[in-house]
């Protein structure tokens, strides 16, 4: 079908439509509608006037509309921001009460020589446990004069007394 074919179909069927809408308006203009309502169904203003002095108002008591005023029906149209994260705040663990005496430095097998609370004296490798209470330490590096522990992911550095 060519374009100057379906425009000629398209106008057509756009007048053919125009004169229908138009002839149902004149159709609906010359000849009115009349329903007939049954003579129960048919309002009656003087019976209704009468019975609302009887009854009363057939409104709602504005007392009945309390509830209805104290909500917020202006709310913002966005939603409001997150509230803040409460900050927890963590005390910070008992410091070590191990003393650093010495270090003996060898490649692949350093030693330090560490005093416990309880007075002993142990010596201690990369990656031993030097701190029982809680939360333990545990040696990461020996150096000369120095050993650097990890308690609770910070790193502690004990050095020798005096030097």
């Amino acid at each position: 079908m060519s374009i100057r074919r379906l425009k000629t179909v398209l106008r057509t069927a756009a007048f053919a439509l125009w004169l229908a809408t138009l002839s149902l308006v004149g159709w609906s203009v010359w000849e009115p509608v009349d329903v007939a309502i049954p003579e129960d169904h048919q309002p009656n203003a003087q019976k209704r006037l009468v019975k609302d002095k009887e009854n009363g108002p057939s409104r709602p008591a504005l007392s009945q509309f309390k509830p209805l005023w104290k909500k917020r029906l202006r709310l913002p149209l966005y939603d409001p921001p997150p509230p803040k994260p409460k900050v927890v705040k963590v005390k910070p663990p008992p410091p070590l009460k191990t003393k650093l005496l010495g270090t003996m430095i060898e490649p692949g097998n350093s030693r330090a020589m560490l005093s416990t609370p309880r007075g002993a004296v142990e010596l201690k490798g990369v990656g031993d446990v030097i701190d029982t209470e809680t939360p333990p330490a545990k040696v990461v590096t020996i150096e000369p004069n120095r050993v650097v522990v990890r308690r609770n992911d910070r790193l502690i550095t004990l050095e020798i007394k005096g030097r």
